[in-house]
């Protein structure tokens, strides 16, 4: 009864045994495909973020090729501009000036022909005044001809 009580344990215990070693075996395989899922995923990161580095770097280059050749077309378009300038640009600041002159010309005109037209209508004033004041000085004239004198005046009261 013993050696059977020991066998019955012996064998209880080598099937503890054999489940932990089975349970440390699962645990570690397990283990292993989650550190191996792990990595892998480690590695899709680190070639996802490659990808997104190399497509910046490309959009970044392209973006600057574009600015330098936004930079380029300007500097074309000031030079061609100064060329046209230089080559326009006498003839029309002739031309402005010209424009100036006659807009300054013409005013220059008006207002001389204003001062013109009130000088002529002062002297025109100043005549009709002159010509008032000679006919009353004339029409005092002949009434103080037609007015008897103090003389003749004296020698009526006489």
């Amino acid at each position: 009864l013993g050696e059977q009580i020991r066998q019955e344990e012996a064998a209880l215990k080598q099937r503890q045994e054999a489940a932990t070693a089975a349970y440390h075996e699962a645990r570690k395989a397990k283990t292993a495909v989650g550190k191996g899922q792990m990595l892998l995923a480690t590695g899709a990161v680190h070639q996802y973020r490659g990808q997104l580095a190399i497509q910046g770097a490309a959009g970044k280059a392209e973006l600057e090729s574009l600015r330098a050749k936004a930079m380029r077309q300007k500097a074309e378009w000031i030079a061609h501009g100064a060329r046209q300038s230089n080559l326009h640009g006498l003839e029309q600041k002739k031309r402005v000036l010209e424009s100036r002159a006659e807009r300054f010309q013409a005013r220059r005109n008006a207002a001389l022909a204003a001062k013109q037209e009130n000088e002529a209508r002062k002297a025109a004033a100043r005549e009709e005044m002159a010509k008032t004041i000679d006919e009353k000085k004339a029409r005092l004239e002949r009434t103080r001809d037609g007015l008897p004198t103090p003389e003749s005046l004296a020698e009526a009261r006489e």
